[in-house]
């Protein structure tokens, strides 16, 4: 009997079916295609802004530090004067703004300074700006901190050459008679900053939710599923209702069973495809839940 017929109908109905998945599979790439080309484009945009609030904060932060460093160094200043280690004139207990390791560093970076201050010659020493800093050291030290440790080092140097108390107030810097406090520009900067570690906060959370959802786009749900079904689809519900219709043509003869187990194959593949698409709905609903 022929059957190459019902075979081939089988092969059409399943080409059919495996074209409809094959078109939802390509469609649903394309989605996850832009979608990740606008997550990977956020999270760009998101590290161009965190760079630049990174920088912003860096930078004022490390004024605010300039800042509470020089202040220390005035209050210690005869100490530096007198080399004295960190270990020595870092005192917790009087509550610092600035932590040791970050003092320590300040601390050696006011020495050096010091250090070549005594090791200047007559000539250089003599030689100096409206702020009674020689002119070497004010080129070289154009940093706020270090130009202060030279001011604070050199009137304290000067006041120690003194024996007159009289020449000493006169030549003492004034701003050390006056209690410091902190400047309108620091309470300012540190204003700044508050808002600058918000802000990094939030970029930091909204990038984390983007790599997250780049990391589900990379394992989309029901997609390897979909991509089985269409491989064994395509197997049993066209290639081997082929193979059955060519060796009916050829040998003329087909067994009563291989219409009975294509069309069982055929049937078993639809339910598998009906069962699938359920499935794919039930995890729609899920997610859509889930954001609420």
């Amino acid at each position: 009997m022929d059957y190459s017929s019902f075979f081939y109908s089988i092969a059409g109905c399943s080409a059919t079916i495996i074209a409809i998945i094959g078109g939802f599979i390509a469609a649903k790439l394309i989605s996850i295609s832009a979608d990740r080309e606008n997550i990977l484009d956020k999270i760009k945009e998101i590290n161009d802004e965190l760079n630049i609030k990174m920088k912003q904060y860096d930078n004022i932060t490390e004024q605010l530090d300039d800042d509470d460093a020089l202040d220390f160094v005035r209050d210690n200043v005869s100490e530096l004067v007198d080399r004295r280690s960190i270990d020595i004139v870092y005192k917790p207990e009087e509550k610092p703004r600035l932590d040791y390791s970050k003092m320590e560093r300040y601390w050696l970076r006011a020495l050096k300074i010091c250090e070549e201050i005594f090791g200047l010659g007559e000539e250089q020493a003599n030689s100096v700006n409206s702020d009674k800093v020689p002119v070497i050291l004010a080129k070289k030290y154009i940093n706020e901190f270090d130009y202060g440790v030279c001011k604070k080092v050199l009137v304290e140097i000067k006041k120690r050459e003194k024996n007159s108390a009289y020449l000493s107030s006169l030549l003492f810097d004034t701003e050390d008679f006056i209690p410091q406090t902190a400047p309108f520009w620091y309470h300012e900067k540190e204003g700044e900053v508050e808002k600058l570690e918000m802000r990094i906060q939030e970029l930091k959370f909204e990038k984390s939710q983007y790599e997250e959802k780049k990391r589900k786009i990379r394992k989309p749900k029901g997609m390897k599923s979909g991509l089985i079904i269409f491989i064994i689809f395509s197997f049993l519900g066209v290639f081997f209702p082929l193979l059955c219709a060519l060796m009916n043509k050829i040998y003329n003869n087909c067994s009563q069973y291989m219409p009975i187990i294509s069309l069982s194959l055929f049937a078993i593949c639809v339910l598998i495809t009906f069962i699938y698409l359920v499935l794919l709905l039930r995890w729609k609903n899920f997610d859509n839940e889930g954001n609420r």
